[in-house]
């Protein structure tokens, strides 16, 4: 309605300068209305500190309140609420309903959750295959934690035939779009040669992106062993240059949905 696309014009700042606080009031106002989106934007609003105090457990609140309109994208939030135990009891097994039923209406960041569940054997039992083909729908959608999860299990083989040159390719696709463990992964994967000629020049400018990016590089220490200093302030100078083009590089933050302005 008219009223969420009020908030979020003022989210967004769409021909207006950015206003948190106006978002809030407008969301708070159609959420009290009754409107789901409204009250799933409000609840990521709150979740996320925005116009307001951090606040998960309001959150929470007009998450459940959305979902039980059948509100998509509040069914794929409360689910990740349910399976970290965000401000309320830890429940897999409900973490696995609400994100198979945002799963099945296309929701990428839903069908990730669901391909986790799958992997970890949260809530569900443990099924490989059934990982393999959520993160493959949440991928095919540009899911930066779907590429980075779907490329590790391509890489050791597990649910599928092992490919490391896919691997590869899931990883930097991640990268581009900020995933920092991907950073980590390609710094291993260009170390050790596998689906790629070895280049230790190569791992290290994926190794500075991945610390930058809040990453411990702790484990992966066995890279820098042997360099030389000119190689490393080549490496420094690619990861400086790929971060340019890239833009400002962030690690990613929990699952949370808007619905997309229309």
């Amino acid at each position: 309605g008219a009223i969420v696309e009020l908030g979020l014009i003022y989210m967004e700042g769409r021909g207006v300068p950015r206003n948190y606080e106006r978002a809030l009031f407008w969301f708070t106002r159609g959420a009290a209305e009754g409107n789901a989106t409204a009250q799933n934007n409000l609840a990521l609003m709150y979740f996320l500190g925005l116009g307001t105090s951090p606040d998960s457990r309001s959150a929470v609140n007009w998450w459940k309140k959305a979902a039980h309109q059948g509100m998509p994208y509040a069914e794929a939030n409360l689910g990740f609420a349910y399976l970290t135990g965000v401000s309320v009891e830890k429940r897999p097994d409900l973490a696995v309903k609400l994100s198979r039923k945002a799963a099945n209406r296309g929701l990428a960041g839903a069908q990730y959750n669901l391909g986790y569940c799958y992997e970890t054997g949260q809530g569900v039992h443990g099924d490989l295959s059934q990982a393999v083909l959520w993160y493959k729908k949440a991928a095919e959608q540009g899911d930066v934690y779907a590429l980075n999860s779907l490329g590790l299990l391509y890489l050791n083989g597990r649910g599928v035939r092992q490919n490391a040159e896919e691997a590869l390719r899931l990883f930097r696709a991640a990268a581009e779009n900020g995933n920092s463990k991907a950073f980590l992964n390609l710094a291993n994967m260009h170390f050790k040669g596998q689906g790629v000629a070895r280049d230790t020049v190569t791992a290290y400018m994926w190794l500075e992106l991945a610390s930058k990016n809040g990453e411990s590089v702790a484990e992966a220490i066995e890279i820098v062993a042997g360099m030389m200093p000119p190689e490393i302030a080549e490496a420094r100078e690619l990861a400086i240059a790929w971060a340019n083009q890239h833009g400002n590089v962030l690690g990613v933050h929990p699952p949370v949905f808007f619905p997309p302005a229309q």
